[in-house]
């Protein structure tokens, strides 16, 4: 496990505590740097803890926000990430990127596929009304990294940005959970901190 130290407080209401759920990806600690730098106290524990050991660090550390990161499998094979998805819904808000995008849709009985994989490519991303793109231009470049995509996506969720028919951002405002399918952290992504930026403000 790891601790993120403190940070100074930001302009948008200071610190906030982060439970960040690492699905064994090499790009997790970029996204914990990320989230440090902008002023979250994060504790990183992998998908591979128990449920029960989990609900004893939510107790005790409070997040206000459950980042579910990328990884190199599938939702099914992505530890406690669906189960945690399903206890929490509602009560913690949450934000899954690439694999935790695809853990957020499946939770909810939607459909993950097979496409042509796309690893490191910078693609044109188009946006609406999506609370966590706020400011962002439409359309804007993003990096993906997948070779899995949400099919179908559950009637919980709206889809917020896309490239051609994939979809790139779901969101449930009222539930204040978010799913991204492109990796905001990558060099790829030009606009990605103001998107982590976002997510806190609205989470706030």
């Amino acid at each position: 496990m790891y601790e993120g130290k403190s940070m100074p407080r930001r302009a948008w209401g200071g610190i906030m505590n982060v439970l960040f759920i690492d699905n064994f990806d090499s790009f997790t600690y970029n996204l914990v740097d990320e989230l440090k730098r902008l002023g979250c106290d994060i504790r990183v524990y992998r998908n591979n803890i128990s449920m029960r050991e989990l609900d004893k660090i939510v107790t005790g550390f409070r997040p206000r926000l459950i980042v579910i990161s990328p990884g190199p499998s599938s939702p099914r094979e992505a530890g406690i990430c669906i189960p945690l998805i399903r206890k929490y819904k509602g009560k913690v808000a949450m934000l899954g990127i690439c694999l935790g995008h695809q853990c957020m849709i499946a939770a909810f009985e939607g459909i993950i596929s097979k496409t042509v994989p796309v690893h490191g490519k910078k693609s044109e991303i188009t946006h609406q009304n999506s609370a966590i793109l706020d400011g962002i231009e439409s359309p804007f470049f993003a990096g993906r990294y997948h070779s899995l995509y949400g099919a179908e996506i559950p009637a919980f969720f709206n889809v917020t940005a896309h490239v051609g028919e994939i979809p790139m951002a779901i969101e449930n405002n009222a539930a204040r959970m978010f799913g991204l399918q492109f990796h905001p952290e990558s060099i790829l992504t030009a606009e990605g901190s103001r998107i982590i930026q976002n997510v806190i403000k609205v989470v706030q």
